[in-house]
């Protein structure tokens, strides 16, 4: 969640894409591990977003060109390396 605003918003807009209003327990959750989280801030993003275009694939993105690889199985602690 330390990560810059536009991309926390980008990632807000990306879970409430996918899961809708239920999203909004997992997005908090989420946000809240920043030391920068405000609740207030939270709450007035979050009602505010409306159908950006941005969705759960935009997060898969943001991670992979983070370093994040998915593992071949959930239950997996090491992720798969491409060839």
């Amino acid at each position: 969640p330390d990560v810059p605003r536009e991309d926390w918003v980008r990632i807000l807009m990306g879970i409430k894409s996918a899961l809708g209003d239920d999203g909004r327990d997992v997005a908090k959750a989420w946000s809240a591990g920043s030391d920068k989280y405000s609740r207030a801030a939270f709450r007035d993003t979050w009602k505010s977003l409306r159908g950006s275009g941005v969705t759960a694939l935009t997060i898969f993105r943001m991670a992979r060109d983070n370093g994040w690889l998915p593992s071949a199985k959930p239950d997996e602690k090491t992720p798969n390396r491409l060839p």
